[in-house]
């Protein structure tokens, strides 16, 4: 989500609010792989866990719907070994994998 969209209340996903009464989502935090393997799982929840409150608080989500997830570094969306071969810079490729995903699992 383009967080000045989010910040600022423009962007509307309701529906999917509204459709997925029955279902469930996961949220994972994701980080590079600088650093200590641990502080980054811890980080990565943590960038999970804003995201939900977020998602409860400005959008009245029920927060008995989320699972929050920490990664860490352990699924990047890229490899940062290989992050020439992705046409990459190294910071761009570490960048990419400092995310937070949303996935919606069951439904209607």
């Amino acid at each position: 989500m383009d967080q000045a969209r989010a910040k600022d209340g423009r962007h509307r996903d309701g529906a999917v609010h509204r459709e997925q009464r029955q279902g469930y989502f996961e949220v994972s935090g994701n980080s590079d792989a600088t650093g200590a393997r641990e502080v980054n799982l811890r980080l990565s929840a943590a960038r999970a866990r804003a995201v939900v409150d977020y998602l409860v608080t400005q959008w009245e989500f029920p927060r008995e719907r989320f699972k929050i997830v920490g990664n860490g570094p352990d699924r990047p969306l890229c490899v940062e070994a290989n992050a020439a071969n992705e046409g990459l810079s190294i910071e761009e490729c570490r960048a990419l994998n400092r995310t937070t995903r949303v996935a919606v699992f069951g439904g209607r």
